[in-house]
């Protein structure tokens, strides 16, 4: 076997250098990506987490306040029930988007679990928003359809 030159030598090295590179570049990608990743679904578990105090702001300030309320019995109307639906309906989403874009068995357990939580606050609330009309309406005295 014969001896390498000086210039096999240095192509060999230079073509190994470029190899450890490339793949030092591929494993950075990937460690952004991931990263990437990662801080999408931190920022949307603190959005679920906001929207989860709007909720009970907002149920807060519907039985607080609308309840009593004598133009809520007159109108049917509360900017606290239209925010509490809203609400709802973007935290749904949110969870919809997350459950789509991870595949891991355990998150998706636990989206479906904060789903079914959320599903199950929202009837209760409902349930209370229909006893406080029917009892809202013996109260005041108004005689209204829906």
């Amino acid at each position: 076997m014969k001896s390498l030159t000086i210039k096999q030598k240095l192509n060999g090295l230079t073509l190994a250098l470029l190899i450890i590179f490339i793949f030092i570049a591929a494993f950075c990608f990937w460690g952004i990506k991931k990263n990437t990743e990662l801080e999408n679904m931190l920022k949307n578990t603190k959005q679920i987490e906001i929207n989860i105090l709007k909720l009970r702001k907002a149920e807060k300030n519907f039985l607080a306040r609308d309840i009593i309320d004598k133009n809520y019995f007159e109108t049917g109307i509360s900017s606290n029930l239209l925010e509490f639906d809203s609400v709802v309906k973007s935290t749904l989403n949110l969870i919809d988007l997350m459950q789509n874009y991870h595949n891991e068995e355990e998150l998706l357990n636990s989206y479906t679990g904060i789903r079914l939580s959320l599903e199950n606050y929202n009837a209760s609330f409902k349930n209370i928003v229909v006893k406080s009309n029917e009892k809202g309406f013996k109260d005041w005295g108004f005689r209204r359809c829906f």
